[in-house]
């Protein structure tokens, strides 16, 4: 958790700045395989990570090489 708060610091949605209340997601889903460790987590308002699970949005890339959040053609 102390490693994804020094490294992301805000969500990671882009254009939000909030600094609490912060959740952590995987980018590559812990149910098809994805690691619980950092180059797999970003940090996420609890919006945003609605957005992202439920709300039509998903993220590629690696922090912080870069992310992209596209709207999920689902």
């Amino acid at each position: 958790w102390r490693a994804l708060m020094r490294r992301d610091r805000t969500c990671q949605f882009p254009g939000c700045t909030r600094t609490q209340h912060l959740q952590a997601h995987h980018i590559e889903h812990w149910a098809k395989g994805g690691e619980t460790n950092p180059d797999n987590l970003l940090l996420l308002c609890k919006t945003h990570h609605c957005a992202v699970h439920e709300g039509g949005f998903r993220v590629e890339g690696r922090v912080p090489q870069g992310l992209i959040f596209r709207e999920s053609q689902e």
